[in-house]
């Protein structure tokens, strides 16, 4: 059931086709595995963990918007107390809890909450 706000999906990751400096905004994904992200307005939204080949070297980006016909996703980058770094191509995408995906799905289950107790 689609709910607007972040979004989650199982096994979601992918590898970048193409490196991306620093500031890079659009991100392409290849060999994508698991089921995309529901991002269908622009309060959607969900959280990837970018890993460089080796394995040292880490980002979190929020993205905005997917397009899984061509991999293309629009980010946010630096999330999460990290900082924005090049990526090589090859680096890997992949959709896992952060700590910001936690503290984000807890506020909106207090609001929900919150909303629902208020007399109408």
């Amino acid at each position: 059931m689609y709910t607007p706000g972040i979004q989650l999906s199982n096994f979601f990751s992918g590898f970048l086709s193409a490196g991306v400096s620093a500031d890079a905004q659009q991100i392409y994904l290849y060999n994508v595995t698991g089921i995309w992200p529901d991002i269908q307005t622009n309060e959607d939204y969900c959280y990837l963990t970018l890993a460089n080949p080796a394995g040292n070297q880490y980002e979190i980006i929020r993205v905005t918007t997917v397009n899984p016909a061509t991999g293309a996703i629009s980010v946010i980058r630096g999330q999460d107390d990290t900082a924005p770094i090049a990526f090589p191509a090859g680096s890997t995408a992949s959709l896992c809890i952060t700590a910001q995906c936690l503290r984000d799905l807890i506020t909106t289950m207090a609001t929900n909450l919150i909303n629902t107790m208020r007399p109408e």
